[in-house]
Formats: C-alpha cells, structure tokens, sequence
C-alpha cells in the first residue's frame, strides 16, 4: 500500500531475515584489506576545486575517492 500527501510518497518494505552466505562480500572486502590486497583509488584535489569534484561524484563517472586538500 502506498501513502502520499503533500507530495511526498511513502511506500512500506518488508524486512528480510538475514540469510545465510549474505555479507560474504564485506566479509572478502575486509579479510582482503587485512592482508594488505585491497586497493583503494583515490584522487587529491585543491580545496578551489571542490565544486569541479561535487560535479563529478554527481555524474556517477567518478571510480575510488576524491579528496579535497586543505591548506593552512
């Protein structure tokens, strides 16, 4: 059943039971980072280019992280 009003639209969803095998890939993710076999792309950008950065998360293009340096 779905419930709207005021333009905003609410619409229930079941929870499922945790099933078994599910996690098994944060479970890969974080035995492979232990043992120092997960690679994590990053890019450094300027603080000035933080708008050129909020663009390319938002096109969804962007692969690892983007960080913004900061200087004093």
């Amino acid at each position: 059943m779905v419930h709207e009003q005021d333009g905003v639209r609410v619409q229930p969803r079941r929870v499922r039971r945790r099933q078994p095998g599910r996690g098994a890939g944060l479970r890969w993710a974080v035995e492979a980072a232990a043992r120092g076999q997960l690679e994590v792309r990053t890019e450094t950008l300027s603080l000035q280019e933080a708008a050129d950065a909020h663009r390319r998360i938002e096109s969804g293009v962007t692969t690892g992280k983007l960080l913004l340096r900061v200087t004093a």
